[in-house]
């Protein structure tokens, strides 16, 4: 995960540590090493001045960031969070809800006890939604979510109470994508098998990775990856009072009532996909 302004890139370690790099040194060499996980410290996200780190040891830290002087990044640690049962899978950071700006940022996490989490940091609370399955293929485990990213849902967007919209994506022989309203206790759209079957198996390949473009340009634009051989882009498409798909503010009497996630596109990647990034309005991944 790479800072707001671009400057400090943050990788999380498979003994537990998350590094910290000046992207504009270009050393290669990790200004700082943050310990405390007591294993794998698997997913990681950057806010405006803030970390947060999420591990198999079923916890997640957050750090306050900031730069002395405009020297070495420094990172705090304010808290630690705890909740999950099992493995923390994935990480992403909603903005604060409409009216409550000078709130906290929410993170979302989701893990291997096969739920998704919405975090109030500010009340110390968080809400538990069951974002697993326990139709997984014949020789896998029950499905847990790999990855987690923060969209916006043009059916929601600026209703009260609309809660967080988030995606989640499915473990191996799953491989369902999911899309969340915080509001509701159930997926408001779920896609299975969203990138086929396994290369070889006939059993759905597990979604390995997700990212969403965030602003305000692309915002219910998100990329997947898997080991398919390809890279997909998705939208969140509106579904008018009728049925009919659309924007619903180009159907005069017509009002979005839910909202389904839809295929956009696809590149070639070979191999597996474990992470994706995309730029700031969508335009390289």
């Amino acid at each position: 995960a790479v800072s707001d302004d671009g400057r400090t890139l943050a990788a999380g370690r498979r003994d537990g540590t998350v590094a910290l790099y000046d992207v504009r040194a270009g050393t290669g060499q990790a200004a700082r090493i943050l310990g405390g996980h007591r294993s794998s410290a698997g997913a990681v996200a950057v806010c405006e001045g803030g970390l947060y780190t999420a591990s198999d040891d079923r916890t997640v830290r957050r750090y306050h960031l900031d730069r002395p002087g405009g020297g070495d990044v420094r990172a705090t640690l304010l808290e630690t969070l705890y909740g999950h049962q099992s493995a923390v899978t994935g990480i992403a950071l909603a903005p604060p809800p409409a009216g409550e700006e000078e709130a906290t940022e929410r993170p979302v996490t989701v893990g291997m006890d096969r739920t998704a989490r919405v975090w109030q940091v500010d009340a110390a609370s968080h809400l538990v939604l069951r974002a697993g399955s326990a139709g997984a293929a014949a020789g896998h485990s029950p499905g847990f979510a790999e990855c987690v990213c923060v969209v916006v849902d043009p059916a929601l967007a600026g209703k009260k109470d609309a809660g967080t919209s988030f995606v989640t994506c499915g473990s191996a022989g799953d491989g369902t994508v999911a899309l969340w309203s915080s509001a509701k206790k159930r997926p408001t759209h779920s896609l299975r098998a969203a990138h086929g079957n396994a290369p070889g198996e006939d059993t759905p390949a597990g979604v390995l990775s997700c990212a969403s473009v965030g602003g305000s340009a692309n915002p219910d634009v998100f990329a997947t990856g898997s080991h398919d051989g390809f890279l997909r882009v998705w939208r969140i498409k509106p579904v008018s009072e009728d049925g009919d798909g659309g924007d619903p503010t180009e159907r005069k009497g017509r009002r979005p009532t839910a909202s389904s996630v839809v295929p956009v596109g696809k590149v070639p990647v070979a191999g597996f996909i474990n992470g994706v990034a995309l730029g700031p309005r969508g335009r390289f991944a």
